[in-house]
């Protein structure tokens, strides 16, 4: 809270000296760049060309500062948040100067340089077809779908006030002024709305980079120089040609893995306390009031939940893509499949495809699934004579293994080894085909210790009381775990 909290009154602070640092007069070095910008006279001077100056500088600077702290908010410097932030007050800015200009009828008039009306052509095409994908032929959850929607918003915005600077007038200096509006707002819009497009309908890395380089592309066109000039067509027509690029947009395959961080990446729920025990809350605020304590699982791609409903009793699978709930069989910790066709639960196997129900009745304890096998215990936690049972997605027994069943156990991802909590507060791993012991790890914690999750595959997320740990599988190095791990202690899901 120390941080966010500073973060904010330095951001504050900063936007107000620059709020406060833009001059009344006008400043004759800033109009030379202008004038040499947009290929006007020398000397040349308009107090309309001052004005627009003034209100877009301090209307950018104001976004830019905006950008800077959400981005310091995440830890870091990210690029979408310094872009967006930027565009917002681009688009304050261009609704301002708008407003203060006289409606006039449409003009013949191209103040987009060529380079600039491919550029926004294409990207109006490739944000046009994966709106189309996100809301139409692949929905996404609703989170994705509020950035589909605010793609949409920004462009609609653009295109309004391009429309708005495509009118009659008849000074030089408002030619000037409105090229160079044209310019920012097709380079910086094109560019926003596919940023917010693709956060929506995240299709790998490669279109990552892609749009990176697109930011490129945008700010050598956007800083070129961009004098109006007459047409014999309207504008939108060569501006809308990107707009046949839609279709193969919206029809390119996902990457593998490209859906991993659409959904829910992890869940929170504070200690119960004399008050009582709060409800779970999933990244990004959204609450289930209705699910237990425990368990609680999220799906590998985090399109999904189990949990168990507070007024049932039974597991219950939370899909929020399909925006659906069905009551699921059997009991105890569920587990999924890495690849998340597959879910267990005590006694029973789920094809989440098929939705086909696969009776395991020796499956008394969940251990978890790997891709091509359920590992769970054939004894309750109540007993200390069991086995660790490993089976096929048939339900048949792949290999058996002794197992103390009192100790908790989880399967370490890669599915050959299990970590195991011992009795005298240290940690083991045991392979699943034989029982027999890897390795020992000790914990010095001086606190019970109990699991909470994986990050990466030889990665165990451990916590002792509220203090949350990162065990090394490989080195056998217990540390501390980074201060934003730390913000979700209690109860938490990390997928790799």
């Amino acid at each position: 809270m120390i941080y966010e909290a500073a973060v904010l009154v330095v951001g504050t602070a900063a936007g107000l000296l620059w709020v406060q640092s833009e001059p009344d007069q006008p400043q004759p070095a800033r109009l030379a760049r202008f004038a040499r910008l947009q290929r006007l006279p020398p000397g040349f001077f308009s107090p309309g060309v001052w004005h627009y100056l003034r209100v877009t500088r301090l209307w950018r600077g104001v976004g830019l500062t905006a950008g800077a702290v959400v981005s310091a908010l995440q830890f870091g410097i990210y690029a979408s948040p310094l872009l967006l932030g930027w565009f917002a007050g681009v688009l304050v800015a261009e609704h301002r100067l708008a407003r203060a200009r006289p409606r006039t009828p449409p003009a013949r008039v191209a103040l987009l340089s060529p380079a600039a009306t491919a550029f926004w052509s294409v990207c109006l095409g490739v944000t046009v077809g994966l709106l189309v994908r996100v809301v139409i032929l692949d929905p996404a959850e609703l989170t994705a779908r509020l950035g589909a929607f605010a793609a949409l918003a920004v462009l609609l915005a653009v295109l309004s006030l391009l429309s708005r600077l495509h009118t009659a007038h008849e000074y030089v200096d408002e030619t000037a002024v409105r090229a160079r509006s044209a310019q920012v707002l097709a380079t910086g819009g094109g560019v926003s709305t596919v940023w917010l497009a693709l956060g929506a309908a995240p299709l790998g890395p490669a279109l990552g980079i892609a749009a990176s380089a697109l930011s490129l592309v945008a700010l050598f066109i956007g800083t070129r120089p961009a004098t109006g000039r007459p047409s014999s067509r309207p504008w939108w027509i060569p501006a809308s040609a990107g707009l046949v690029l839609a279709p193969a947009v919206a029809l390119i395959p996902p990457a593998p893995g490209a859906q991993v961080h659409m959904g829910v990446q992890y869940a929170t729920r504070q200690a119960c306390s004399d008050a009582g025990c709060t409800h779970w809350v999933l990244d990004g605020g959204r609450p289930l009031p209705e699910a237990d304590a425990d368990p609680f699982v999220i799906h590998p791609d985090g399109t999904a939940v189990v949990y168990r409903d507070r007024t049932t009793g039974r597991l219950v699978l939370r899909d929020f893509l399909k925006d659906t709930a069905r009551d699921l069989p059997g009991d105890g910790e569920p587990a999924f499949s890495p690849d998340g066709r597959h879910l267990a639960t005590t006694g029973h196997l789920i094809d989440l495809t098929s939705g086909k129900e696969l009776p395991i009745p020796g499956l008394v304890r969940v251990v978890g699934l790997s891709d091509r096998a359920v590992v769970g215990l054939t004894a309750p936690r109540t007993t200390l004579d069991g086995e660790l049972v490993a089976y096929d997605f048939q339900g048949r027994v792949v290999s058996r293994a002794p197992f103390d069943p009192s100790q908790p156990a989880w399967l370490i991802p890669g599915g050959k080894e299990v970590f195991v909590l011992t009795r005298w507060g240290d940690a083991a791993q045991m392979e699943v085909a034989t029982g027999k012991v890897r390795a020992r790890h000790r914990l010095d914690t001086g606190a019970s210790v109990d699991f909470r999750g994986w990050d990466g595959p030889d990665r165990a997320l451990i916590s002792d009381w509220y203090t949350l740990r990162i065990l090394d599988l490989a080195s056998g190095k217990l540390s501390r775990a980074p201060a934003d791990y730390a913000r979700h202690t209690v109860h938490r899901e990390i997928r790799s």
